[in-house]
């Protein structure tokens, strides 16, 4: 009974055979469906934010919408590592699950190659000779007859899932690329940002000092206008207190005020009579009449 063993090993495998091939369980399609609508979100604000940079006046909106759109552009950016990392965790996690079933899958194939091979080494005439032989040879031809379609079937399957497996290892070398790519990009945005924050820094402190000039300049005309403000409101008062005084009647003269024989002074001094009052000024004619007679 030396082919009993391969009479077991044949319908082990065409029973493997039949079997369906199972796809790998992805406990990760949520995950990746999420970071690929996460990605879709923020490339899509990027994008308007790029448009609104371009539709922008002034240099202080351009710069606005150049930060903004620079802060979402890394968001898009680290939305895109995060889907090319679940991407490739998928492609990981499939790879080894094709491993672990291939491996599993081989096993029967490999005992039925094994068995063959111990057919071909014995000689058919030596299969006669042994008691029994006929009729295990008879039995393992019709087995592999029967077997056959079966074998052809798993082949196909293998042959597909090692296609598969060779996809999901360029789906992995693409993933690996595509998060190289993006993690590039991503510094590069962020240095990106960085230079804008800088000149937003640069435009701050300029718009800060122009102000401070501009304000010592209102400061200095205010100045000027208060002091143009109390001149005209002297000159006003100056005029009114001329028209007042011309207004007014002239003063009247002091009666019998006796003349200066001499040469008047100088504004500075007076003349003697007019320091004396008129009593003083009685006693002296008197006196003068007194003489006189």
């Amino acid at each position: 009974m030396r082919f009993a063993w391969l009479l077991i090993a044949i319908p082990t495998f065409a029973a493997a055979a039949s079997a369906p091939v199972r796809q790998p369980a992805d406990p990760l399609t949520a995950q990746l469906r999420r970071a690929q609508s996460e990605q879709a979100a923020a490339s899509a604000l990027a994008d308007r934010l790029e448009s609104a940079v371009k539709s922008a006046r002034d240099q202080a909106a351009r710069l606005r919408a150049e930060r903004a759109a620079a802060a979402q552009q890394i968001a898009a950016a680290e939305a895109r590592i995060t889907v090319a990392d679940t991407q490739l965790q998928m492609m990981s996690a499939a790879m080894e699950a094709r491993r672990q079933r291939l491996q599993r899958e081989q096993e029967p194939v490999a005992a039925l190659l094994a068995g063959l091979a111990v057919m071909a080494e014995r000689p058919p005439l030596l299969a006669v000779a042994d008691r029994g032989g006929t009729d295990e040879l008879v039995e393992v031809r019709v087995l592999l007859d029967s077997t056959l379609p079966a074998i052809r079937k798993r082949t196909a399957a293998l042959s597909a899932e090692i296609r598969r497996g060779e996809s999901l290892e360029r789906a992995a070398r693409q993933a690996r690329a595509a998060m190289t790519r993006s993690r590039a990009e991503l510094q590069a945005r962020r240095q990106n940002f960085a230079a804008l924050e800088r000149r937003a820094l640069e435009s701050a402190t300029a718009a800060g000092g122009q102000a401070l000039g501009a304000g010592d300049t209102v400061l200095a005309l205010g100045e000027e206008v208060e002091r143009a403000r109390s001149a005209v409101q002297s000159g006003r008062q100056s005029a009114a207190l001329a028209s007042t005084l011309a207004s007014e009647q002239p003063a009247p003269a002091r009666p019998d005020a006796p003349r200066c024989r001499h040469r008047p002074l100088p504004s500075t001094t007076s003349c003697p009579y007019r320091r004396r009052s008129s009593m003083g000024w009685a006693r002296s004619t008197k006196m003068a009449s007194a003489r006189a007679d």
